[in-house]
């Protein structure tokens, strides 16, 4: 669906700023994602001069230390982040997506852990499904403004037939959102959906 792909571009967006715009606002601590990286910063300052295959080896050589340190410490939800990270820059989202799935398992009301699952389960699928679902409602849940949950479900609530509902809860999302042209791109979407019965 081009209202999940958008989003997912909005999204990508948010999570490469820093300061008040990560995590979609000035949410509190509880909520915001550990300071993990990828890898240590020496690592990628070498990394600049590696060439994509070199750079993808040394990553793989990291996902393998770390996936044993998980082993012997499976609690540890900025590993398990890392190792989602890693996996991404590899190319193999079903895997990013399981690593996502121990991290949530590990902190269940980590609203920025459930982010990042919801939208590991729409990469792999490249749609919206029963699970991701869930998970956005189970984040509404626990942060009754976040933009990204509001606007997927509220996409399930168009769906449905309920265009009032999904109306409310677009225009909820898209006034957290900062004025870029994805954010307005989306409320050109969320007005066709909304006034066309879209799905």
């Amino acid at each position: 669906d081009a209202s999940d792909v958008r989003w997912e571009e909005v999204g990508r967006e948010l999570d490469s700023l820093e300061g008040a715009v990560e995590g979609f606002g000035d949410r509190p601590r509880e909520h915001r994602l550990p300071d993990a990286r990828d890898v240590l910063e020496e690592q990628m300052a070498a990394a600049e001069d590696m060439s994509p295959e070199a750079r993808k080896e040394m990553v793989r050589g990291m996902v393998d230390r770390l996936s044993k340190r998980l082993e012997d410490n499976p609690d540890d939800v900025e590993g398990w982040l890392r190792l989602a990270r890693s996996y991404r820059v590899l190319e193999k989202p079903e895997k990013a997506r399981d690593a996502l799935k121990r991290a949530s398992d590990v902190a269940p009301e980590n609203v920025q852990v459930l982010v990042r699952y919801a939208r590991a389960i729409r990469a792999v699928e490249n749609k919206q499904t029963p699970k991701s679902l869930e998970i956005s409602q189970r984040i509404l849940e626990l942060d009754g403004d976040h933009p990204e949950a509001l606007w997927f479900v509220g996409l399930h609530e168009a769906r449905q037939g309920n265009r009032e509902k999904a109306r409310d809860l677009f225009d909820k999302a898209l006034a957290k959102l900062p004025d870029t042209p994805q954010t307005a791109e989306l409320r050109r979407r969320a007005e066709r959906i909304v006034g066309e019965g879209d799905s």
